[in-house]
């Protein structure tokens, strides 16, 4: 399936999204923060696809995906992303959707994200 990069600040939802994507046959690594996940992707671990908390200590989930798209050693200018937040603002929402990402709002169902996923890697096709 896919190399899923989770960058998620809260230590048990991170387990459980990694948890959850494993169950699903994703290669999964989580990160607490902007700073870690930029340190722990590249070569090493290029990832398919990102599940972003928008609300991360120090950088935001909207900056740090600009910054994994516009890394140069990544190589990954449309890398697919999913936002999640507890937050159901429109203004983060729009601003999500913007970036071709998939918003979704916690608490949410295991199977949404899944579609999310595997519509951000092309496996689902558009209706």
């Amino acid at each position: 399936m896919a190399r899923i990069l989770v960058v998620e600040d809260d230590a048990d939802i991170a387990q459980l999204l990694a948890r959850r994507l494993r169950t699903y046959g994703h290669t999964v690594l989580t990160a607490p923060s902007a700073r870690l996940a930029m340190r722990s992707v590249g070569l090493d671990f290029p990832a398919d696809v990102a599940i972003l908390d928008v609300n991360l200590p120090g950088t935001n989930g909207f900056e740090l995906l600009d910054q994994l798209r516009n890394h140069p050693e990544l190589d990954s200018p449309n890398l697919p992303a999913v936002f999640l937040s507890a937050s159901n603002n429109p203004a983060n929402i729009e601003r999500g959707t913007a970036m071709g990402c998939v918003y979704l709002v916690k608490p949410f169902v295991s199977g949404e994200l899944q579609g999310a996923i595997l519509k951000a890697i092309g496996a689902v096709p558009e209706l």
